[in-house]
């Protein structure tokens, strides 16, 4: 059996590299990334500077909620996995 220490440790799981994005997720960006273009071409300079404020404030906490539901995420696998090894 393969360490998944050994593993992560290597960068051949749990990477933002190694992660398959699902096809929602492509769509998602793209639909973000057109509205962006859209916004891009009927705002003025000063309404794009701010938009683009938004949207690193938006993505900053989007990146915070991320890594706290994966740690949460983390930590109840791991009581799981602890909890089988008890019970043995």
């Amino acid at each position: 059996m393969k360490s998944i220490i050994e593993e992560i440790y290597f960068g051949k799981r749990g990477c933002v590299e190694t992660v398959k994005m699902s096809n929602a997720y492509w769509k998602a960006n793209n639909t973000v990334a057109d509205m962006t273009e859209e916004y891009k071409k009927t705002f003025n300079e000063a309404q794009q500077q701010r938009f683009l404020e938004f949207c690193d404030a938006y993505a900053l906490l989007s990146a915070e909620s991320s890594l706290s539901h994966y740690t949460e995420g983390f930590k109840i696998g791991f009581l799981v996995a602890l909890e089988c090894l008890v019970d043995l």
